[in-house]
């Protein structure tokens, strides 16, 4: 595929496997459900955006910033990255969530890479282990299927241009949380205080991140989840008994319930990437 030399690219870093032949047939992977959200959003344009992929799980694929070609790359034609959300715990040390900790502690770092970061629930996960959060099982259990998050008021002046509103719904899938109190240092580099909660829901305290100064915006739950795709993983975890049949059914019953704000959070982001790429 050749690539007009003035478009400009997001670069999509895919952090987990397909969860299941089915649903990958049906659906994609999280990239490939990322790449989808984006593109219904209105201010994504075909003509002057494309996509690379990363595989960062499989084979720790990331940008080389020794590289003085690559950066020069990164500056002149990426508008952020994008980190999937993924089964795995953001808080072990496995290989490459190291390699992907230090090369994003490394861009929030650096002065000279200006490259805005939207996380999606692993991709949340991450950047708070990079600040310094305490990152763990929540003990209130799975938080699973269309939810309501009330909306801090930086993060409601962020989407003012756009709705106004004090809450979302965003489908989740997540038994981790950032928990509020820090665990260790973080970066030096990096201050805590410069990144604001975004909201709330009923038993996660953390869901997401802003930061102006160093153009993050992260979300604990999984926007780029349909509620196709919810439902059907959902029906998933229930015949194979992976978590407790009443919680399957009350989000079943909140899935078909509520009506999620996929569409508002993919104009969010694309905006998000635009606005802070230039």
């Amino acid at each position: 595929m050749t690539i007009d030399s003035n478009k400009k690219y997001i670069s999509v870093f895919v952090l987990d496997t397909p969860i299941s032949h089915d649903i990958y047939a049906e659906f994609g992977d999280f990239g490939d459900q990322g790449i989808e959200l984006m593109k219904r959003s209105q201010f994504y344009d075909q003509e002057e955006i494309y996509f690379k992929r990363f595989d960062v799980i499989g084979k720790i694929e990331l940008p080389d910033l020794g590289d003085a070609e690559q950066v020069k790359d990164l500056e002149k034609n990426c508008l952020g990255i994008y980190l999937t959300g993924s089964r795995s715990d953001s808080f072990t040390d496995e290989e490459w969530i190291l390699r992907l900790s230090k090369f994003l502690r490394e861009v929030l770092e650096k002065d000279d890479i200006k490259l805005p970061i939207v996380g999606i629930c692993f991709g949340h996960q991450i950047i708070g282990r990079i600040l310094g959060y305490k990152i763990g099982r929540n003990l209130k259990g799975w938080e699973i299927g269309a939810t309501v998050v009330q909306l801090g008021k930086k993060f409601q002046e962020v989407i003012g241009e756009l709705d106004s509103r004090q809450e979302l719904v965003i489908n989740e899938s997540h038994q981790d949380v950032v928990f509020k109190e820090l665990d260790g240092e973080g970066s030096k580099n990096i201050e805590a205080n410069d990144f604001t909660i975004i909201g709330t829901s009923e038993i996660c305290s953390n869901q997401g991140f802003i930061s102006e100064k160093k153009k993050v915006l992260t979300f604990q739950g999984h926007p780029e989840f349909s509620k196709g795709f919810i439902l059907k993983s959902l029906y998933e975890k229930l015949e194979k008994k992976e978590i407790d049949e009443d919680v399957i059914k009350q989000a079943l019953e909140s899935t078909e319930l509520l009506k999620n704000d996929n569409l508002l959070i993919a104009d969010l982001i694309v905006k998000f990437f635009l606005d802070n790429s230039k």
